[in-house]
């Protein structure tokens, strides 16, 4: 006989206010290590935000270590019930955390420290320890687990209501966790609330505001040669055709999979 279960652990930190327990917080010293990833475009930050970024950044670590103990006893309690070996165990984060970084703090930013997500899955089968080096999207991990239970993830996201399902771009992660170490996608899209929408490929990031704003509507970044996104090459004439590429990537992401929020749908795809 055959056992499924599921089981969503959700965890609110690390989170503001960052309050982590005291005897958490007490494993971490407070540090001012100037290490703020800034460049001519970010916010200023006076000594006064650097000592309130380097506060928060202690309380960011002791929420984490707090995270990985209740983790622990997840994977202990399954251990004892002798399920771990039979289990698919998937830990991902919605967002990041700017903390000081570019000028910025929490999230709603396109930069990468906001944008870029920990996702680390342990399929019983496939226990090789690798890393996957393409970008995915949240998106695959609704495919992978559909996958993992049987079931094809287009069929299974054919109803056309709600929010559009059968046409959610999902790609299965399976065979990259079998050790297949080619891209399952060609590129990863991103998008906040009609403000800016993003496509990360393996070696570049770009960046489209959509208020038509006369400065900064697009940026490109080399992901691999500038992961700190401090260089924009959207307007270096060397780097036309990979800006086209990638404009085209996310036009065709736009016209071909419709925001689940229409009353705003007819701007977003006329940007």
């Amino acid at each position: 006989m055959l056992n499924l279960f599921f089981i969503l652990g959700s965890f609110l930190s690390p989170h503001p206010p960052f309050d982590p327990p005291e005897r958490y917080l007490q494993q971490f010293p407070y540090e001012e290590v100037d290490d703020f990833n800034l460049d001519d475009t970010s916010l200023p930050m006076d000594v006064t935000t650097r000592q309130r970024m380097w506060k928060l950044r202690r309380a960011y670590k002791a929420m984490i270590r707090l995270v990985d103990d209740q983790i622990g006893r997840i994977f202990q309690a399954l251990e004892d019930k002798g399920v771990l070996q039979e289990t698919l165990i998937i830990f991902v984060s919605d967002h990041g955390e700017m903390l000081g970084d570019h000028g910025y703090i929490q999230k709603a930013i396109h930069w990468r420290e906001a944008v870029e997500v920990p996702c680390a899955i342990r399929h019983p089968d496939h226990l090789n320890a690798g890393r996957f080096q393409h970008p995915i999207e949240l998106t695959d991990l609704t495919a992978t687990l559909l996958a993992a239970a049987g079931l094809d993830p287009q069929e299974a996201l054919s109803e056309p209501w709600p929010g559009f399902r059968n046409i959610i771009p999902g790609k299965s992660l399976l065979p990259a966790l079998a050790g297949n170490h080619d891209p399952v996608r060609e590129f990863a899209f991103c998008e906040f609330n009609n403000v800016w929408s993003l496509v990360h490929s393996s070696d570049f990031i770009y960046v489209r505001y959509h208020d038509l704003r006369p400065q900064g509507r697009e940026l490109l970044f080399h992901y691999r040669d500038d992961p700190g996104e401090n260089h924009n090459l959207a307007l270096d004439p060397d780097y036309s055709h990979i800006l086209a590429t990638h404009r085209d990537y996310l036009f065709t992401i736009l016209e071909s999979h419709p925001p689940v929020q229409t009353t705003w749908a007819e701007s977003y795809l006329n940007p």
